[in-house]
């Protein structure tokens, strides 16, 4: 045990001191912090008003002014027919746009939906296409329905939001609790593409640090002091320390660097925020009745608080760590199988197909978590951290996950010991070509 543990701080310091392993720990928070405030940046620029040249023959945006985005400029249709106001737009560049809407002897709604065009030099912008058909719809449906004798106002009063509140019944004292489907969703995809992009990005780390020490003579002398599997576990969990450290420091400063962002571009949302949290507090102490959206704020309170989250964030450590391990012994195989990278990109392919099938079937098993498919993927050990995270929000039962867990550590035992079986042949015999039934011989160290 001492000489593994050893090994674990050769590799551990042996990489955080690295000039790059710091570059990069320090730049990764500064490259999200770019990616959060650069769209809320671009969102307060503001852009140039488009103005949209309109021949409306039936009158049917009435003159509308448009909106803070884009203005319109009404033509009179008396005095310029179509071929002549795509001759105004040509000759006038402040105009972006034309938007023709016909009319025929009788004002149809339906042939004037059918015949509206509209006209510019260059490409439409798709925002300026959604806001006027937006626009258009609501304004004939509304002279529709004045046709067909039917109040508009009428019609508005009478839509509905329907919010349906799911709950769920407890065996043990038959109480009621609010579920929390939404919430539960969420954070079972977050956990499970958390695991898949920590096992894809430093998975090949260990991989890597084989590859490297076998060009280097002195590991030579070393395995002559250690055992292969002592070896193997040492350089997988020191390389795995390595990665967890840059990992957290990433989320801390990452977070940092959020909040900092949120006071700048959020400010507005956090103010509105609070606003509402003083109207429920003050609708509460009148005994008024709660608007329909902090009756919502309401109700994700409620959804939260029947959330365990130490269990899911125990279980979400446990998988993350191991998950990454078990990866870390199969990249260690394959390192210790090869002598350059070039060779391991054939071999990287086959150990990586499990993790992708889990992402693939995450969106199967996110609609029925209890699934055959759901159960039979938790108890393979390539699959089962990317699973049994999404599973766990929605409760999974113990036996379950402790089976999940079980197979879990001993397939990264197990692989780990034959990544050292075959690292200690492997090692003597560098720089050769192998066939598979070398490879047989390195895990049974024969001849």
């Amino acid at each position: 045990m001492n000489k593994i543990w050893l090994i674990i701080q050769r590799e551990f310091f042996h990489r955080v001191r690295k000039r790059s392993f710091i570059v990069i720990t320090l730049i990764g928070p500064l490259l999200f912090g770019a990616l959060i405030t650069a769209p809320a940046m671009l969102s307060n620029i503001q852009l140039e008003k488009r103005t949209i040249l309109v021949h409306d023959r039936a009158t049917v945006l009435d003159f509308h002014p448009g909106n803070e985005d884009i203005a319109f400029t009404y033509i009179d249709p008396s005095r310029y027919n179509l071929q002549q106001a795509k001759q105004l737009l040509k000759e006038k560049p402040e105009f972006y746009a034309l938007l023709y809407i016909p009319t025929g002897e009788t004002w149809d709604p339906d042939f004037i939906s059918a015949g509206i065009s509209m006209y510019s030099q260059g490409d439409i912008s798709l925002k300026v296409q959604s806001y006027i058909e937006s626009l258009l719809k609501s304004k004939i449906q509304e002279e529709k329905l004045k046709l067909l004798g039917v109040d508009p106002a009428v019609v508005k009063q009478s839509e509905t939001n329907v919010r349906l509140r799911t709950f769920y019944l407890e065996d043990t004292d038959r109480a009621e609790k609010q579920s929390a489907t939404e919430l539960k969703f969420v954070l079972a995809y977050i956990g499970s593409l958390l695991i898949y992009l920590f096992i894809f990005l430093y998975g090949s780390m260990v991989m890597r640090g084989i590859i490297e020490e076998k060009a280097n003579r002195i590991v030579e002398i070393i395995i002559t002091s250690v055992k292969p599997f002592q070896l193997m576990m040492g350089k997988i969990i020191g390389i795995a320390l390595t990665g967890l450290l840059q990992f957290a420091i990433w989320v801390l400063l990452s977070t940092a660097v959020y909040a900092l962002a949120s006071q700048i571009f959020f400010r507005e949302k956090f103010e509105a925020a609070r606003e509402l949290a003083l109207q429920q507090e003050q609708l509460r102490a009148e005994g008024s009745a709660i608007p329909m959206d902090i009756d919502r704020s309401l109700e994700i309170i409620n959804a939260i608080q029947t959330i365990d989250f130490p269990l899911i964030l125990s279980l979400f450590l446990f998988y993350f760590i191991f998950g990454y391990l078990a990866y870390g012994a199969l990249f260690a195989i394959v390192g210790s199988m090869v002598d350059n990278e070039t060779d391991s990109q054939q071999l990287v392919l086959p150990i990586s197909i499990p993790l992708i099938v889990a992402i693939i079937a995450m969106t199967a098993i996110l609609d029925n978590p209890d699934s055959a498919l759901a159960k039979v993927l938790s108890f393979i050990p390539l699959t089962s951290p990317v699973v049994m995270m999404t599973r766990i929000p929605f409760g999974v039962p113990w036996w379950e996950t402790i089976v999940s867990m079980l197979l879990l550590i001993l397939f990264f035992v197990l692989a780990t010991w034959i990544a050292g079986r075959i690292y200690q042949v492997g090692i003597l015999m560098y720089g050769k070509r192998y066939t598979l039934s070398d490879l047989v011989r390195w895990f049974t160290n024969r001849g």
